[in-house]
């Protein structure tokens, strides 16, 4: 049986980028027949997120040596690794075994030893790259995206225009690790909107969200992880987000985006996408809304610009190439 190993993990303290993109490839490799096993360190975290017919592997501790064993033991045919734990001297050891091993990245911290990496920030190009032995398959750009099969579809789809604007949406993805969406909340304070505000599976700050939209003026929809929010970003006029994963899935719904980076790996994501997102700091907020409110033109060519970057089909152009 074809079989492909994922190393992956997230929580609230890391993100769940990791196990959401990877999961993109779990599901399209378990349609095609695949046994799909998750090495991690989170395993609740992978039950939450991935595709229910996963196996999990859980790893006692860091380092690569029970990824290795395990993958000695079961000689899985793909090995794919999202993870920062897994740098070179890790991936030197994983490519001595017969699996083909692609790594997904976000930037240069290692040099490669891998047989394929895979790199979909707008950015990915303009980097520098450095490899052990001989180079790499790259699959670099947007057009490598691994998103999600329900932003496949919609991304297909004209979402709604609507002056002024009548839906917004705030995420700030699985953690909302500085605490920024009770800030959000209050931006919109007065405003005729309504608002959809997403809490993520690793939110800790829900007191302080359910506080802020007590004392906002508007109407506000407090949303636990909803099943439907593809929908929701595609049916919303703009929305508030931060600069990582979830960006991307905004751009494919042609859903205008006040992007604020969370950390310094979101900023150059913030950076490369500066005609197709308004990007601002927690403190410019409500300007920044009052901006998107009153400027249609601004909002028209920021949908436009997003629905031309991201195609959302980075999934079948992996996918072929790694079984061709």
């Amino acid at each position: 049986m074809n079989y492909l190993a994922i190393r992956a993990d997230g929580d609230s303290e890391i993100g769940y980028g990791h196990l959401v993109r990877s999961s993109v490839l779990a599901q399209k490799f378990l349609q095609n027949g695949y046994q799909v096993t998750y090495l991690t360190q989170t395993p609740s975290a992978v039950s939450n997120i991935c595709p229910d017919e996963v196996e999990t592997f859980r790893l006692k501790s860091e380092g690569i040596e029970e990824t290795l064993l395990w993958i000695k033991k079961h000689e899985p045919t793909i090995v794919l690794t999202d993870s920062y734990e897994v740098d070179t001297k890790s991936q030197k050891q994983i490519s001595k075994s017969p699996s083909t091993l692609v790594t997904i990245t976000d930037d240069t911290r290692f040099k490669l030893c891998c047989d394929v990496n895979v790199n979909g920030n707008v950015y990915a190009p303009e980097l520098n790259y450095d490899w052990i032995g001989e180079k790499p398959q790259m699959l670099l750009g947007p057009d490598y995206l691994l998103m999600r099969e329900e932003f496949q579809h919609l991304a297909t789809k004209t979402p709604p225009w609507r002056d002024p604007p009548e839906r917004a949406l705030i995420t700030f993805g699985g953690s909302d690790v500085n605490d920024v969406t009770p800030d959000a909340i209050r931006a919109f304070d007065g405003f005729d909107i309504e608002i959809d505000v997403i809490i993520g599976p690793g939110f800790e700050n829900q007191d302080q969200i359910k506080d802020a939209a007590e004392s906002t003026n508007a109407e506000l929809n407090l949303l636990q992880n909803p099943d439907d929010l593809s929908q929701r970003m595609f049916k919303a006029d703009f929305a508030v987000s931060a600069t990582g994963s979830t960006v991307y899935e905004l751009l494919a719904t042609g859903t205008p985006i006040i992007g604020i980076p969370q950390s310094d790996n979101q900023r150059p994501v913030a950076n490369s996408l500066s005609d197709s997102i308004l990007q601002c700091e927690r403190d410019e907020l409500r300007e920044s809304v009052l901006r998107l409110v009153t400027d249609s033109d601004l909002r028209r060519t920021m949908k436009e610009s997003g629905e031309e970057l991201v195609d959302a089909r980075g999934i079948q152009r992996i996918y072929s190439m790694l079984t061709g």
